[in-house]
């Protein structure tokens, strides 16, 4: 993040060449607005992952949760996979188990989560289908 953050300072003129990353820098209080809203939707992603953690019985530190939750963000995000399925899971219990949590308990952590993303997610999807608000681009 603090490298893409740079690149309008080192290479401005390449970064002009990409349209919409620089309409978001032309538009600072759009800019900081859209990472506040991010930062704190990634610290909900934690508090849920802690509260999916109790659910199962799962007892590690708060400060994990932070450390491989992104973790899992990122190999979940990989494309060896349709949504992440099975690789998100295996990262799951392979994180779980530096903690010294059982797979079995690591599996059903995984699989809680699974169901709660894929549940929002078609959630999400059916409000955007049936919202008849067009969404506005952001204007240069």
């Amino acid at each position: 993040m603090i490298c893409g953050l740079l690149i309008p300072f080192l290479a401005p003129r390449i970064f002009r060449r990409f349209e919409i990353p620089y309409r978001y820098w032309e538009n600072p209080r759009f800019l900081a607005t859209s990472l506040t809203v991010s930062f704190i939707i990634q610290i909900s992603v934690v508090i849920i992952n802690v509260l999916i953690g109790q659910a199962v019985g799962v007892a590690i530190p708060w400060g994990f949760y932070f450390v491989f939750t992104p973790l899992v963000g990122i190999a979940s995000m990989m494309p060896i996979s349709v949504y992440g399925l099975g690789v998100r899971e295996g990262a799951y219990v392979y994180f779980l188990a530096q903690a010294g949590i059982d797979a079995s308990q690591a599996l059903a952590f995984a699989i809680i989560w699974l169901l709660l993303s894929t549940s929002t997610s078609i959630l999400g999807g059916i409000g955007w289908i049936l919202s008849s608000r067009s969404v506005n681009p952001i204007k240069a």
